[in-house]
């Protein structure tokens, strides 16, 4: 069981997901461009790390008889929320490396579904990275604004309060396991931050037409060295772009080069005679807020964590990310037959195509439907071939309302005789005159995904949870049902491909020799549909300098139809962090082996705040406090550091330091 069966809960709102940027350009991790001329800030450098919902609301509900409820008369679990609980801490959303941001996770969150004050359930969310990363927005020239991802994962330890004030949620769970079944697709997410510029003369504007005296001016100059972006950051040959993005680093900032009370006196003035004219992303979204739409349901205890026994169907690809051609321009739809129910059921949530406004470059909430004529064909196809064609129903009415309403799953009625064929024929969605393949099936039915596919290993062991070996567990289906007897093969990315899959520089998955993978069992399912990979690190040393350790990628794919199936769907592929292993004495000292890895941390992390990671004497003062969040639960939200790219043994030698009294 999963989200597409019955009982499900539909939601959509707003989310925030709030990184830090510093960190995404691996120059910056250098401890000799520890300074605003070498560094490149990105468009959040002092973002929170926090991933949270916000007037994220249950807007319909289907029941286990196939009827709905849409109001809250109808169902009181309608109109309630579903919450990250902030338990004190909201969840944090994390990228797996510098050079790997393609699969970034979701870590330390508890959801709640209902009202705290009456009826709910709450479960904790498995860490889950993004998958089906792929552009919505065609026309849209910027960044995340113009692209949508989905997060597929599970709510366990539930508990449960008043279940029965709603039909939706004692139907839910009478008919789920232990746990439930969660998916939600992202998109819209405005990363366009408020640029300040301080130039000479937006400096000297500020004592003419702002009423900051010149002497706190002059104590302004060295803003005028911050940049977004360094030169050769956007493109090989690019300048630099300057400029100090967001209202809360420019703050953070001031109060670094102000007295407190001259912060106080002029700081607002200081930030509206510095703002540039400023438009958003995403129409009706602040800064670092996007659309969620999403679907809950119930989940057996024998069903994988992430994994969801479904089909799909594929869209054309580039050589890096899922993306529609432009004659394509609907991304993978995972879909499955309910044979009970006499129904196909789409999930369309990251598929649709979202509206530009490119006279001021702003993705809107609306489906663009002028790209499919308003209408899609869906069908099936034989004999391997896409022009054999056959119509199922004529697709329209695919607007915002089935993504907001619906959570994106769309419901086909068919007859009996079509739900007979379905169940060993592949499906396709054509364009409204059925000239233009737009999805479509794999002609023999498979659609295969590890359960695990994001992994980080200390090759010492000195993590018993993340050590030299690791297993991804592939799980194969065929037209919906178990797959036997296929056989998965396996190989790490080679320098070419990690190339293209990875952000350079520095150069990615060297040496070779310290990842390596193996299918188990010759890579069968065997009786089950599982395949296991065994995957083996040793110690990479440190070939990118300043960033700890590497970054390693595998492909798995079906013996014999590989090139047939679409591995650029980004969960096929193996994303792995080997960390390097620090040797440290009994007696590590702040000069030699703290110091240099928590200065690196304090400058890429400004949202630190009050801890000063790069200073011996703000270390040792607020020292208890460092200590219990280095020490947390790697699945803690305010574990630190939240990026958990500190290595087990630079983290056990830091530990030892605060122990031995911090020798200096």
């Amino acid at each position: 069981m999963s989200y597409f069966d019955l009982p499900r809960a539909h939601f959509s709102g707003q989310f925030i997901a709030d990184p830090s940027t510093i960190n995404n350009w691996p120059d910056n991790y250098n401890p000799d461009n520890f300074d605003p001329q070498s560094t490149s800030l990105f468009w959040n450098p002092k973002g929170t790390g926090v991933f949270n919902f916000v007037d994220c609301k249950v807007r319909s509900v289907r029941y286990p008889d196939g009827s709905m409820a849409t109001s809250a008369e109808q169902d009181s679990i309608i109109d309630t929320n579903l919450s990250v609980i902030e338990n004190p801490f909201a969840g944090k959303i994390v990228d797996l490396d510098p050079q790997q941001q393609g699969v970034s996770e979701l870590w330390g969150l508890q959801m709640l579904l209902g009202s705290q004050t009456s009826e709910y359930v709450v479960g904790s969310f498995a860490p889950a990275p993004f998958v089906q990363l792929g552009v919505r927005a065609f026309g849209y020239k910027g960044g995340s604004a113009g692209f949508g991802a989905v997060y597929q994962s599970t709510l366990s330890n539930l508990a449960w309060m008043n279940e029965d004030n709603s039909k939706y949620l004692s139907s839910l769970k009478s008919l789920t396991g232990g746990r439930l079944s969660i998916k939600f697709t992202v998109d819209l997410h405005n990363n366009v931050p408020q640029v300040y510029l301080a130039t000479e003369a937006s400096l000297n504007q500020l004592v003419s037409q702002y009423g900051v005296p010149q002497h706190v001016r002059d104590k302004l100059n060295p803003l005028m060295d911050y940049s977004l972006y360094q030169k050769g950051v956007t493109a090989p040959n690019a300048a630099a772009v300057p400029g100090i993005p967001t209202e809360s680093y420019l703050n953070y900032l001031l109060q670094q080069l102000l007295t407190q009370d001259e912060y106080d006196s002029y700081h607002a003035n200081i930030t509206e005679g510095l703002a540039q004219d400023y438009t958003p992303a995403t129409e009706g979204k602040a800064f670092v807020h996007g659309r969620v739409v999403g679907t809950i349901g119930p989940c057996a205890d024998d069903e994988p964590t992430f994994a969801v026994r479904s089909r799909m169907l594929q869209a054309q690809i580039s050589t890096q990310l899922p993306r529609a051609s432009e004659k394509a321009p609907l991304m993978f739809t995972p879909f499955v037959l309910d044979k009970a129910r006499n129904k196909l059921v789409l999930d369309l949530s990251n598929s649709l195509p979202t509206k530009v406004n490119t006279d001021i470059n702003q993705v809107t909430d609306q489906v663009d439907q002028s790209l499919f004529d308003n209408t899609l064909s869906l069908g099936f196809y034989q004999n391997g071939e896409l022009s054999d064609f056959t119509l199922i129903k004529k697709l329209s009415d695919l607007d915002d309302t089935l993504l907001t309403q619906y959570g994106g799953l769309l419901e086909v009625d068919l007859d009996d005789d079509t739900t007979q064929l379905l169940q060993t024929t592949p499906c396709a969605i054509n364009s409204s005159d059925e000239s233009s393949n737009f999805l479509w099936e794999q002609k023999d039915g498979y659609y295969m995904r590890a359960d695990k596919f994001v992994f980080r290993m200390n090759p010492d062991n000195s993590d018993p949870d993340r050590g030299a070996t690791a297993n991804a567990d592939v799980y194969v289906y065929q037209f919906g049902e178990d797959a036997s007897n296929v056989t998965i093969n396996a190989a790490p990315l080679t320098l070419e491909q990690a190339a293209q899959q990875f952000t350079p520089p520095p150069k990615p998955s060297v040496p070779q020799s310290a990842f390596s993978v193996a299918a188990a069992n010759g890579g069968s399912t065997g009786n089950s549909n599982v395949a296991t990979i065994n995957l083996s690190a040793t110690d990479p040393g440190n070939p990118r300098g300043f960033i700890d350790g590497q970054v390693y990628g595998a492909f798995y794919c079906i013996e014999g139809i590989g090139s047939d199936y679409s591995a650029a769907i980004n969960e096929d592929m193996l994303s792995v962090q080997v960390y390097q292993q620090q040797s440290y004495t009994d007696a590590p000292t702040w000069t030699k082996d703290v110091g240099p890895v928590l200065s690196q941390y304090g400058w890429l992390y400004p949202v630190m705040g009050r801890f000063d990671l790069g200073n011996y004497d703000s270390v040792k003062k607020y020292a208890g406090a460092i200590q219990s969040v280095l020490e947390a639960v790697f699945s803690n939200p305010n574990y630190m550091p939240v990026t958990r790219d500190l290595s087990a043994s630079r983290l056990a030698m830091i530990l030892k330091w605060f122990d031995n009294d911090m020798p200096q």
